[in-house]
């Protein structure tokens, strides 16, 4: 019984290890991106990219790093890249992580809303809370 939970084990991870390539291969992911967002920053926020007045993007593990300060509008001198990729938003304060923002499906409590990008702007742009404070916000979306 044994012997036969082992060879079942070894072919799932094989199979999970084929798919995982096959996502790569098809998807063509970049790397994930990490948005460091102001502690209890609420509305847009706009990242503008291609800008050489800005720093580059930072490496921190498997993530690039965006910073978005109290302004709610970040520059970068990398470029707004197309592509499927992870994202994950925190709040923080003085660098730290005070918690993860939670993305969500309408109605699920989630903090990070209608995101898009403006490539003829080079830039990006996202909204920040809750879900009431997002429909009231529609009038001030940047264009």
């Amino acid at each position: 019984m044994r012997k036969i939970a082992y060879h079942a084990a070894i072919g799932l991870l094989v199979l999970m290890v084929a798919l995982l390539c096959l996502v790569f291969l098809i998807f063509n992911p970049k790397k994930s991106l990490l948005y460091k967002i102001a502690d209890n920053y609420k509305g847009w926020a706009i990242v503008r990219y291609d800008d050489p007045s800005c720093a580059p993007l930072e490496h921190e593990n498997i993530f690039l790093v965006i910073t978005i300060p109290a302004s709610g509008i970040a520059c970068t001198s990398s470029l707004l890249q197309d592509g499927w990729r992870y994202h994950r938003y925190e709040y923080v304060s003085e660098g730290k992580l005070v918690r993860e923002i939670r993305v969500s499906n309408w109605g699920g409590g989630g903090e990070i809303w209608a995101g898009f990008g403006m490539p003829n702007k080079h830039s990006e742009s996202f909204f920040v809370g809750t879900e009431q404070e997002l429909q009231r916000s529609w009038a001030s979306r940047p264009k």
